[in-house]
């Protein structure tokens, strides 16, 4: 391959994110996970680190840690639905977050067992987040509750979308 060709192969954009992703988990920058869980639309993550506070729609992990017959000492991955500062209510089966539908939570689990279902109406304190999963069956916050700053471990990226 001559130079100018190097180059411009180089320098499409969709080739420099590739490359850039290479070196970066070559170097140990970034951390590759991989999810089995199929309550959200991916399973190959990019983890972006820890960070101060978590944005509407960004993708967490976290190890969960109380005690849960479904997921205790799980890594989990899901979305910020609703933060700090937010208003969180339940009008009967459905959550809202400053008054849109979230997520609508269910009475049993897929085995046919009682679901316990998170109670909240209010303002979600500083450092607490509502985390969702976009499949129907999700196991997350509408079960289990708001998780707090301290317990996520890091923001991730969907890979997959990253690159196409």
């Amino acid at each position: 391959m001559n130079k100018n060709k190097m180059k411009s192969y180089l320098y499409k954009s969709e080739n420099f994110i590739i490359i850039g992703l290479i070196l970066g988990i070559v170097f140990g920058i970034f951390f590759i996970h991989l999810s089995r869980d199929t309550s959200l639309d991916y399973n190959v993550w990019l983890s972006a680190g820890k960070q101060d506070n978590y944005t509407l729609n960004s993708y967490v992990r976290f190890k969960y840690t109380h005690p849960d017959r479904y997921i205790e000492g799980k890594w989990l991955i899901k979305q910020v639905a609703c933060r700090e500062g937010d208003l969180l209510e339940r009008y009967g089966d459905y959550f809202t977050c400053n008054g849109k539908n979230i997520v609508k939570a269910l009475h049993i689990d897929k085995n046919g067992n009682p679901l316990i279902q998170f109670e909240y109406n209010g303002i979600i304190p500083k450092g607490y987040y509502f985390l969702t999963g976009t499949h129907d069956r999700s196991y997350d916050s509408r079960y289990f509750g708001l998780i707090y700053h301290s317990e996520i471990d890091e923001r991730v990226f969907p890979l997959r979308s990253l690159l196409w």
